[in-house]
């Protein structure tokens, strides 16, 4: 066809294969029992995360693209205007989401926002003590 050996394309009169589409795979709920105590144990900024993908559904990337200007403490919602996605040799990097649609207001529970203030909290402290570490003498 692209060297215009034939008339018409051969192909064109052949149905695309049916694909499936995966069901994606969700915990049960003893599953989520068992993760949610075992975060317990883990520093709190892996809990807020893992918490708050439990509760909204998020992608991986939608959730590592989430900043503290997505996030309304007030009305308990998260906006997802973009994705954070590694590639090996490129890095990290911040992009649209996947689709038009994906860029949404979603709906958080008061115990998720009361993590993630926690965590907040818990961020600003260390970014303080860091600051003091390395100017001591406050100069």
């Amino acid at each position: 066809m692209k060297w215009a050996l034939l008339s018409v394309n051969p192909a064109s009169k052949v149905d695309p294969p049916k694909t499936r589409r995966k069901q994606p795979k969700a915990y049960d709920h003893q599953q989520t029992a068992r993760l949610l105590a075992a975060l317990e144990q883990e520093p709190l900024k892996y809990k807020a995360l893992v918490v708050l993908a439990l509760a909204t559904g998020l992608r991986r990337g939608e959730l590592l693209g989430l900043e503290w200007r997505d996030v309304d403490f007030e009305n308990c919602t998260t906006e997802v205007r973009q994705s954070s996605q590694y590639l090996p040799g490129k890095g990290t990097f911040t992009k649209e989401p996947k689709s038009e649609a994906s860029i949404r207001v979603i709906s958080v529970p008061t115990s998720v926002m009361e993590l993630l203030k926690q965590y907040k909290a818990r961020q600003a402290e260390e970014r303080l003590k860091k600051a003091n570490a390395a100017n001591p003498c406050g100069a």
